[in-house]
């Protein structure tokens, strides 16, 4: 993902799962790369995982994903709401950020 977020800094790359299990990794690819997105899937219920990334790469690049219907939205809106961040940095996950891409996308 490094070679591909330094040779294609235009495109959005949105890290699944924040590559599940390779939290460091991946929170290092969002720090260093703006083209680089991490992504709640699956991820959200590892206990502090939130906090880190807003912590190293910012809310700004983390986005809100459920993987609906295996994961219940609703629960993921609860990782996000009772981790021990900012409501700015809520309002981001939870909104902010995918409206950013998608405005940017459409050229708004």
């Amino acid at each position: 993902m490094r070679v591909i977020a330094a040779q294609y800094p235009d495109v959005r790359l949105i890290l699944g799962h924040s590559c599940y299990g390779a939290w460091a990794e991946a929170i290092a690819l969002g720090a260093e790369f703006p083209n680089v997105y991490l992504e709640l899937t699956a991820a959200a219920h590892v206990y502090g995982l939130i906090e880190w990334m807003c912590r190293e790469a910012g809310s700004e690049k983390v986005l809100y994903g459920t993987d609906y219907p295996w994961f219940d939205p609703f629960v993921y809106i609860g990782f996000v709401t009772f981790a021990c961040i900012s409501e700015d940095a809520m309002r981001n996950i939870l909104y902010n950020n995918a409206r950013r891409l998608l405005d940017e996308q459409l050229g708004a």
